[in-house]
């Protein structure tokens, strides 16, 4: 896997696992955001099973005392929008790469 090169700071995030141009499975139910950032608009709940795909980011966004990595994502349906890899605690993924 490429390392990706994101905007914002992202020393607190978990460390990314995914690409762009590539698939990433949902692990927990997941928002797809308007724009990338916890105050943004919500476009759709994904649900676990679900794969994305990955068109763009990372964009890095603090949020609290933590990190949030944005995934620019598009749906089966197409809609379009972004999602958090991980959790703000670096406990949890929310997306995980779909291998082939």
């Amino acid at each position: 896997m490429a390392p990706q090169t994101a905007s914002g700071n992202c020393s607190k995030a978990l460390p990314t696992r995914l690409d762009v141009g590539k698939k990433a499975r949902v692990i927990f139910n997941l928002y797809l955001r308007k724009e990338a950032g916890m105050d943004k608009a919500i476009i759709l709940t994904s649900l676990p099973g679900n794969q994305l795909d990955l068109i763009g980011g990372p964009v890095c966004i603090p949020y609290g005392e933590g990190v949030y990595r944005w995934w620019n994502v598009k749906a089966s349906a197409g809609e379009r929008g972004w999602s958090a890899e991980g959790s703000l605690t670096g406990k949890d993924y929310f997306l995980e790469p779909v291998v082939k």
